[in-house]
């Protein structure tokens, strides 16, 4: 895992994202492991932290049943 981008920017980046919990989202990119094998697959945000990596629970009922993004892999969806 790659330490987080702390930056000024990176920091401003994220809180002007609107995620909240209950916020849906198709997953386009690898989780914050490098992962892409969930890319495709909607889900709801369950946890943001400080860091602006985001918990997700994916709604298709298939394992995982959810994992942790970087804000650049997710897509907010109506």
């Amino acid at each position: 895992m790659t330490a987080p981008d702390l930056s000024p920017a990176s920091v401003a980046a994220v809180q002007a994202t609107p995620l909240v919990t209950g916020t849906r989202v198709l997953v386009v990119g690898p989780n914050i492991w490098g992962q892409s094998d969930d890319q495709g697959r909607m889900a709801v945000v369950t946890q943001l932290d400080v860091m602006g990596d985001v918990g997700v629970q994916f709604t298709d009922g298939c394992a995982p049943l959810g994992n942790w993004y970087p804000l650049s892999s997710l897509e907010v969806r109506a």
